[in-house]
């Protein structure tokens, strides 16, 4: 069984944040950027009020440095969204919907994208989850994260087949049981 739709920039950019801010690079990335301006700024302020307020500044300067602590993290997640989008769109040549096709086999998962084939075998397949914006399969090597969007299937019962299809597929596979949501 196979599904056509065209994945916007925006989708394709979630799908590469959400398989980068899994990884421990990532939440390494993070937090490293925010103790360094909590850090930075904490001790600017404790520079500034060392001289006026002596007995004050060193928890001045904690309560202002966890503050920016926790505002820095919302800016960096931001910064890195816009980047991995930028990105997305250079990549993609433009921000035009990219075609899609997805296709359930006894094989395995088959994803077309911009010329390019990808198989994904039963047994590479982590986990599937269906989601009401779509149903999402999780890969390992390589590590890839498929959304098929809902908007994908004709009708309400053609989505319910593919599901159905792709359980019965992974549940021929021992390494998923128990696995799909």
């Amino acid at each position: 069984m196979q599904v056509s739709f065209g994945a916007t920039v925006d989708e394709i950019t979630n799908a590469h944040l959400r398989l980068y801010l899994e990884t421990e690079a990532a939440r390494r990335d993070r937090r490293l950027a925010s103790i360094a301006a909590a850090g930075l700024t904490g001790a600017a302020v404790w520079y500034l009020l060392s001289g006026m307020l002596a007995a004050l500044s060193i928890p001045i300067a904690l309560a202002v440095a966890g503050v920016v602590y926790r505002l820095f993290q919302r800016e960096y997640d931001r910064v890195v969204r816009n980047k991995t989008r930028k990105l997305v769109v250079e990549q993609m040549g433009g921000e035009d919907p990219v075609p899609m096709s997805v296709a359930v086999s006894p094989d395995g998962l088959v994803v077309e994208q911009l010329g390019a084939t990808m198989r994904f075998e039963w047994d590479r397949i982590l986990k599937m989850v269906d989601r009401p914006a779509g149903v999402e399969f999780v890969a390992a090597r390589p590590k890839a994260l498929m959304v098929v969007r809902s908007r994908a299937f004709p009708s309400v019962s053609d989505r319910a087949a593919f599901v159905r299809l792709a359980r019965e597929y992974l549940g021929a596979n021992p390494s998923m049981a128990g696995d799909m949501a």
